[in-house]
């Protein structure tokens, strides 16, 4: 699970809350689905849904996401994403 905030499409902060499930896997690649909820565009609160293909190592990842344009105001997106233990 993680939870964040970012500058949306249409100029505004936005915070988001998003899980994952990835049950396809091919060694240190997981593929799958997320979703939660994202604030502060056409509605106060909004669904967040899309797939994701994810590289883990021991220390670090790497994170490609991939959502669908859902609303007027959204775009559609692709968005790469780093991460490492403490």
């Amino acid at each position: 699970m993680q939870a964040g905030f970012y500058r949306n499409s249409i100029n505004r902060w936005s915070t988001y809350a998003i899980d994952e499930y990835t049950p396809l896997a091919f060694g240190n690649f997981h593929s799958g689905v997320y979703a939660g909820l994202r604030t502060n565009y056409s509605r106060p609160v909004m669904a967040a849904a899309g797939a994701l293909v994810c590289w883990q190592g021991e220390r670090y990842s790497v994170t490609v996401r991939a959502a669908p344009k859902i609303c007027g105001q959204c775009s559609a997106f692709i968005a790469p994403e780093l991460g490492w233990k403490l």
